[in-house]
């Protein structure tokens, strides 16, 4: 009875129910359809009930309907985990599915809000006149004793003019069932991809890195590096087979590694900084041979046969329903947190908390036998013994720990059971220095994107910068990490990367705490147009993301909530620092293969306008407040980064015509602080440059001649 008071618990924020009807089921269960008029929402749930008197073992359940459409199915798109498809061919996704019309219009949303004991998913198939949706909840085995009931999680059904409102809406509804509150998202640095210094890196690298990161990048928003794997002592002390992957003893550091001095020491090195550390480690990846097992291998979870249940590249997991196994897992976090002082955690292999099988590096949906797993508490099912584990390491953490877990990709059933317990997500498959390893970064991030800031910060995987990236390419995805707002987190040797790539990094940081939307959701994936706005500045972003071909690339102003009618605008290319016509309401640019324009648009007015700063990609979003026009003067704030020159873009042509602009002032504080300010007027732009010897936020005014 304690989990379902639990369950009536998490669902109680949903909504405030106007209406619930009770079906009654011939099998016995009672089905739970829910409606309110604060919630776009329909809520599909069933009461399972044993009336026997022998436990009832559950495998599935499903919830269908049959959605009528006002066209032919072949005129509808689905979105899924595994990407965009004609709605005439299957649909399988975990957890949610999105149907729709390519401009998202006449959309229907399906997804499950909760994942408390069963995982979700989402099926689809044409039928007459319409489209058959199913939900699917996948408990493996759910075990009900004689004279008890369990309520299942909540399949939500709702109908959008606009698909991506409806996928927003669905993620905001999670965040409420959870009650979400996100931290500050991070800015950083792994070191698992870097050329040199990889892997784990090690102590005399890191302690170089560390130093030029404070020195160099901490002034623009720096603030995290991670450790990844290979810091880990050896599971077998004499060596021996490590397994399928990467097990380890996560209780001590390896002192014949790359961390002789421990890892507090290391910690505390990069404390004393101002940078937080953070470790990688598999929490529920533990090797049952190491002597730390000995005497304890009822600890893992077993298979039929009651041989260990092992699980490609994680290997064994450690068993979240043993009260015991918690106890050590809670242990070993401490260890790692509180004594050694790492206040960031990548925990990697979530799916083997979840004991389930490894589908990498697919996202399509698979028959994955879930369920085969045989746990020391048989009425615990896989999410409920998944979640556990999440929930054991976060409390063993200190308050404000972030922790980023790794990697929904192996299995996406790892994704739904993960929700409302962890800070970010890693959405997509390792990457590496190579357009095609980056893609699946940006198709993953497209369509998972209505996650980002509101369950979760997505985790795309690192940013790669170096060659054999092409410079374009290296701004590119720079400018989509920038503008889409997912975790940043670089892995280049950052100390002799070239100037220019340096530079990429630097204009990503710090994160805008903000998320894009992608315009053509339902047209192409991933996504070649977005939009980012604070409500007041817009940025839009186009990508070509093909490797070979330049393409011609247009953009509306209505796309991005303006109204062209009888309105003039004014759009600012970041990388070029130049002006972009607008003829029509529409702006268009030419992009070379994997080119990019991130484009500041704004309304002309009849007074110049601040358009863009060259300070970050997303241009104003970090560094300048709200300006004010009065007496021909235009007013305003920039916060300035110690030693770096930051460009205002100015534009000086109006709806009266163009302003002269006559000079430029700092407040005399910021004089007196060393703050400089240098204009030079460029045809309809005036470029005043902005410098000061520390970081300072100075207040400007850049003087008109009165019309």
């Amino acid at each position: 009875m304690k989990k379902i008071t639990l369950m009536a618990a998490l669902l109680m924020p949903l909504m405030a129910p106007a209406a619930t009807q009770r079906i009654d089921r011939s099998d016995g269960d009672i089905d739970l359809i829910e409606t309110s008029t604060d919630s776009p929402f329909t809520l599909y749930r069933r009461e399972l009930r044993n009336s026997g008197t022998t436990d009832r073992e559950v495998k599935v359940i499903e919830f269908s309907r049959v959605h009528s459409l006002s066209q032919p199915v072949k005129e509808y798109r689905t979105l899924g985990v595994d990407g965009l498809k004609n709605a005439e061919a299957a649909a399988d996704s975990h957890l949610f599915l999105a149907l729709a019309k390519p401009d998202a219009s006449q959309s229907v949303v399906v997804g499950w809000i909760t994942q408390e004991r069963g995982s979700g998913s989402v099926h689809s198939q044409a039928a007459e006149n319409g489209i058959k949706i199913t939900g699917r909840l996948n408990y493996g085995r759910l075990r009900i004793k004689p004279g008890q009931q369990v309520t299942t999680d909540a399949l939500a059904v709702g109908r959008f003019n606009d698909a991506r409102l409806g996928l927003e809406a669905y993620a905001d509804t999670i965040a409420k069932a959870y009650q979400i509150r996100l931290p500050a998202i991070p800015n950083g640095y792994c070191t698992w991809y870097s050329s040199p210094h990889g892997g784990a890196s090690d102590e005399k690298a890191l302690a170089e890195l560390t130093a030029f990161c404070a020195r160099e990048l901490k002034p623009y928003g720096f603030d995290t590096i991670l450790i990844d794997d290979q810091w880990q002592g050896p599971a077998i002390p004499k060596g021996g087979i490590m397994g399928s992957g990467p097990t380890g003893n996560y209780t001590r550091h390896n002192p014949q590694g790359p961390y002789p001095s421990g890892m507090q020491a290391t910690a505390a090195q990069m404390n004393s900084k101002g940078i937080r550390p953070g470790l990688w480690f598999t929490p529920f990846s533990w090797d049952p041979r190491d002597p730390l097992f000995k005497d304890h291998q009822d600890w893992f979870v077993k298979k039929a046969d009651g041989k260990f249940y092992e699980v490609l590249w994680a290997g064994w997991c450690l068993d979240m329903t043993h009260p015991e196994a918690r106890d050590f897992l809670a242990d070993a976090v401490r260890r790692i947190t509180h004594e050694w002082g790492f206040r960031y955690l990548k925990p990697d292999a979530m799916w083997c908390g979840l004991a389930a099988r490894c589908t990498y590096p697919g996202t399509e949906f698979v028959e994955d036998q879930f369920g085969d797993a045989v746990f020391h508490d048989p009425y615990w099912t896989n999410l409920e013994a998944y979640r556990a584990g999440i929930r054991t390491m976060r409390q063993a953490s200190p308050a404000g720990t972030y922790v980023a877990a790794c990697n929904v990709a192996q299995n996406f059933r790892s994704m739904g059971g993960a929700m409302g317990l962890v800070d970010a997500m890693r959405i997509g498959p390792d990457t590496g220095a190579d357009w095609g390893a980056i893609m699946p970064n940006f198709h993953l991030g497209t369509r998972l994107y209505f996650f980002h800031n509101r369950v979760w910060h997505n985790d795309p995987d690192c940013l790669m910068l170096r060659a054999p990236l092409s410079l374009i390419q290296a701004r590119s995805f720079a400018s989509w990490i920038a503008l889409s707002g997912c975790l940043n987190l670089v892995s280049e040797w950052l100390p002799s990367l070239p100037a220019e790539r340096l530079d990429c990094l630097k204009r990503t940081l710090p994160n805008t705490g903000l998320a894009a939307r992608p315009l053509d959701l339902f047209e192409n994936m991933p996504a070649r147009s977005w939009h980012l706005t604070n409500g007041k500045q817009h940025v839009a972003g186009l990508f070509n993301w093909d490797a070979k071909q330049p393409v011609t690339s247009s953009l509306k102003v209505e796309q991005i909530g303006f109204q062209a009618a009888g309105s003039e605008f004014a759009a600012l290319d970041y990388w070029s620092g130049n002006l972009v016509p607008v003829r029509g309401g529409v702006v268009t640019v030419e992009l070379p293969p994997c080119g990019s324009s991130i484009l500041a648009i704004a309304p002309v007015q009849d007074h110049p306008i601040l358009l863009g700063t060259s300070r970050h990609i997303t241009q104003c979003f970090v560094d300048t407040g709200e300006t004010i026009w009065q007496g021909a003067t235009l007013y305003g704030t920039c916060k300035l980064v110690g030693g770096d020159t930051t460009e205002l873009r100015i534009l000086v042509d109006s709806t009266r015509g163009s302003w002269q602009a006559q000079s430029v002032d700092l407040a005399e504080a910021d004089r007196d602080a060393g703050a400089k300010a240098v204009m030079k007027a460029a045809g309809s732009l005036v470029r005043v440059s902005l410098s000061s010897p520390a970081n300072r936020e100075v207040r400007w005014s850049v003087h008109f001649k009165d019309r």
